[in-house]
């Protein structure tokens, strides 16, 4: 909860205590209350801004207000006739000033961690257009492969309080209809700053900056990655976050155009041909995206970004599907490093592992699951009901994944890191995880909290980019923190088990 939401909130309850005591000592205490309440409930609305997880704490405010001035103006007792309805006054006034708390916690205003380094940052938003491929996901077979990518970047910003909200109106009343809820229930996230600047002029602090192309996960989107592109753009990178069309929650484009889902979860998740394809079509964007960025380079435009992209230095990270799509970008010879957060490896797995630097980032959940695998070898039949499965439903699926461990084994064994961060989730590795505190209650995220694992997360790609692209140029590289919750695994992928062969 923000400041004057706990203030609101709290002078609330203290003046119904007040209102229940009924000897008139109470009642110029409860006017008094009754006051701060309102004025906290002003202060609250120009500063923070009303949101509707907060709209009984307004009604009893006011409510609140009329109660104490009646009782400062004249004495009054809960006789033997009013005493029922005193009691169910009693009784809605803790269901409503409980309610607001609750909806307020499970709710909050999520706010994402402030970029750390040294540069302001800005956005741009591009709607690019692949005229060489057909879009395998659109209702019209006809129709070319479209993307929108929004870019990050060092900035040059003069004024303060320029950032702009995370979500415009049109992508709140999107994701509404998406959910098939009312938009005035998103209306609230309104008030999440990106910490970025649009259209702000490139830094000129240097003569060009490294590129870094962001991927969401499967039905995911590039907002659910803000934080960790403003933080690595805020450190001298220029990242470009893509929207991956039809794989994408939703897309809205600049003309009003929404493209949602459309990729088929039945065949996702059960035909391996079908998500290579998928991944090969997300790895195919990643090139189109770098193909227009040289195209920048080369062509004087309107984009801020002119001659500012060094294109000799180029990274790749993703999120689950998108840092599958990142690996298998990785053939791509322009590029020359890449991250892959919690994500299983999809399409190329026949081909060699890339002897260029490349970071796996596990969450807990990923590397026990891993190291079920692993012991699952030696268990019986006993342990393998246990868990839910037989041993003939393992071997099944033993090929895929002994695949996926030999294929990161290779890399360990090359230039490749794997690391994990204890106490996390799936989902930790995205900006969801501020999205609700209850969230974790559900399995969905990982016990840490999510200011500290959005550190460990940043500071751990913000030093790989560094190593393996800026050069040591960003110019604030400060000392290396130790993170105890960042465990290697690198002796868990390249000690060789008998199982990966």
């Amino acid at each position: 909860m923000r400041l004057f939401e706990l203030l609101l909130l709290f002078s609330n309850a203290v003046t119904f205590i007040l209102l229940l005591l009924q000897a008139p000592r109470y009642r110029l205490a409860a006017a008094l209350g009754s006051g701060t309440g309102l004025l906290a409930f002003a202060i609250h609305g120009m500063v923070e801004g009303l949101r509707w997880q907060m709209a009984l704490s307004y009604a009893l405010t006011l409510l609140f207000c009329c109660l104490a001035l009646y009782r400062f103006k004249q004495q009054f007792r809960v006789s033997k006739k009013t005493r029922f309805v005193w009691i169910a006054v009693s009784v809605m006034g803790v269901l409503a000033l409980s309610l607001t708390a609750l909806l307020s916690y499970a709710l909050p205003v999520p706010k994402l961690p402030a970029p750390t380094g040294i540069y302001p940052v800005g956005t741009q938003t591009f709607q690019w257009t692949d005229m060489g491929r057909k879009d395998p996901y659109a209702a019209d077979p006809g129709e070319n492969r479209e993307l929108l990518v929004q870019v990050w970047y060092p900035a040059d910003v003069k004024e303060k309080n320029t950032t702009t909200p995370l979500l415009t109106a049109d992508e709140r009343h999107m994701f509404a209809q998406r959910i098939g809820i009312p938009a005035l229930l998103l209306d609230y996230l309104k008030f999440i700053p990106s910490h970025a600047a649009e259209n702000a002029e490139v830094s000129a602090a240097r003569q060009q900056y490294p590129l870094i192309i962001f991927n969401h996960g499967y039905t995911a989107s590039r907002l659910y990655h803000t934080s960790q592109a403003a933080e690595m753009a805020s450190h001298g990178f220029i990242v470009a976050s893509i929207d991956h069309t039809y794989g994408a929650y939703a897309t809205l484009f600049p003309d009003g155009t929404v493209k949602p889902f459309q990729l088929d979860d039945d065949q996702f998740v059960h035909t391996e041909t079908y998500r290579n394809q998928a991944g090969e079509v997300w790895s195919e964007d990643i090139s189109f995206v770098i193909d227009q960025f040289e195209r920048l380079d080369r062509i004087p435009t309107a984009s801020r970004l002119d001659g500012k992209v060094d294109m000799s230095s180029i990274g790749v990270i993703g999120h689950s599907f998108g840092g599958a799509a990142s690996y298998d970008a990785m053939l791509d010879p322009r590029v020359r490093a890449g991250i892959n957060m919690d994500g299983t490896l999809f399409g190329f797995k026949d081909h060699a592992a890339t002897a260029k630097p490349f970071l796996f980032m596990y969450s807990e959940d990923a590397q026990e699951a891993f190291d079920l695998f692993r012991r699952a070898y030696s268990f019986t039949d006993e342990e393998f009901k246990e868990i839910g499965t037989t041993r003939a439903e393992f071997e099944t699926e033993a090929e895929t994944n002994l695949l996926e461990m030999k294929h990161i084994q290779d890399v360990m064994n090359d230039k490749g890191e794997a690391v994990y961060i204890a106490g996390t989730g799936h989902l930790n590795y995205s900006d969801l995880h501020f999205a609700s505190p209850v969230l974790k209650y559900f399995g969905l995220m990982g016990k840490l909290n999510p200011d500290r694992t959005a550190e460990i997360v940043n500071q751990t790609t913000v030093q790989f980019f560094r190593q393996h692209l800026a050069k040591g140029q960003s110019g604030d590289e400060g000392p290396i923190v130790a993170m105890p919750e960042l465990r290697d695994m690198t002796d868990f992928f390249t000690s060789a088990p008998h199982m990966i062969r």
